[in-house]
């Protein structure tokens, strides 16, 4: 997974030459469709695999983050996977708080990858 700003994922979607690609994308075992990309890049078939472009908000200009979604994981903190708690009342209604928390589980830190310092524009 390419995860990039929206400003990059306009110039990564602009690297064809020209306004039109046609690419073959082989959607079944038997045999290679068409497809047409028109003004956007949403998957980039390359020698080792198909790469998924996803947009994000918060990314900076400056980077992308190259991701490997079979190397990470979300887990829970132990003893906070999920409890609910009753909070002071306020006039006739109930009210309660769902406590969690998360963390991010990498167990191959060598299959991501980043590239710093762009200068998209």
């Amino acid at each position: 997974m390419l995860v990039v700003s929206p400003a990059n994922k306009v110039a990564f979607s602009d690297l064809s030459s020209g306004s039109i690609v046609t690419n073959q994308l082989h959607m079944t075992a038997t045999a290679p469709k068409d497809a047409i990309i028109i003004g956007s890049v949403s998957m980039y078939l390359t020698d080792f695999g198909t790469l998924n472009v996803v947009i994000d908000r918060q990314a900076t200009n400056t980077e992308i983050l190259l991701l490997d979604s079979d190397h990470y994981s979300i887990g829970h903190l132990p003893g906070r996977m999920f409890s609910v708690s009753d909070v002071a009342p306020s006039g006739d209604r109930e009210q309660f708080a769902i406590v969690s928390e998360w963390t991010l589980i990498v167990d191959a830190p060598k299959a991501h990858a980043a590239i710093f310092d762009l200068n998209t524009s």
